[in-house]
Formats: structure tokens, C-alpha cells, sequence
């Protein structure tokens, strides 16, 4: 498995709305392309940033999102992000978290 990581410099108070386009705009873009298995974000509100983490089967679907989507992503983040994001991708050498749900702010 590997995690498709980007880390973003967050506009001030931009917070909400970045939760609302990774909802109805990223994720669906995600669902979509082959190899996807799940995604997880990270905001800071008070330090303007967040990590937007996507688990891929392979090297390949990641790098392939990376190619293809990437550039609809930042789209869709144009209005609530700064600069340019910072994008890696990581090889999964293990993970605890299963099946865990967390209250979405």
C-alpha cells in the first residue's frame, strides 16, 4: 500500500471550506480512479495547514492520481490555500488504524 501526501499552507479562517471541497469535491475525484482505497485529512485551523493522506493499492495508482487528478485538485483548493503544496508519496510499512470512524468537526 502507499499514501499519497500534501501538505497545505491554509488561507486564514479557509478551514470549513477546505473541509466542504475535500468532501463534495476531492474525495469524489478519489473514488474515481483506480487503485483507491482511502483517505484521511488533517487540519490545523490554528496554524493554517492541513495534510490531505490518500491510500493507494499500489506505486502506481498513486503515481497515476498524481499525474491525472492532481491538477483538479488544486483547482478546486485554489481559494483556500496558499503557495504550492508540498506532494511525496510513502510506501505503507504498517498502520494500526481499522476500520476506526472519527466525529467529523
Amino acid at each position: 500500500m502507499f499514501a499519497h501526501y500534501v501538505a497545505l499552507k491554509l488561507k486564514y479562517n479557509s478551514a470549513p471550506e477546505l473541509s466542504r471541497l475535500l468532501e463534495n469535491r476531492i474525495v469524489p475525484l478519489l473514488r474515481e480512479r483506480n487503485g483507491f482505497l482511502d483517505e484521511i485529512n488533517l487540519i490545523s485551523s490554528e496554524r493554517l495547514e492541513a495534510l490531505v493522506i490518500s491510500f493507494w493499492e499500489t506505486r502506481e495508482s498513486a503515481e497515476a492520481y498524481d499525474r491525472i487528478r492532481y491538477v483538479e485538485f488544486l483547482r478546486a483548493l485554489l481559494s483556500v490555500i496558499e503557495g504550492i503544496p508540498k506532494v511525496e508519496i510513502f510506501q505503507v510499512t504498517g498502520m494500526t488504524l481499522n476500520k476506526a470512524t472519527a466525529k467529523v468537526a
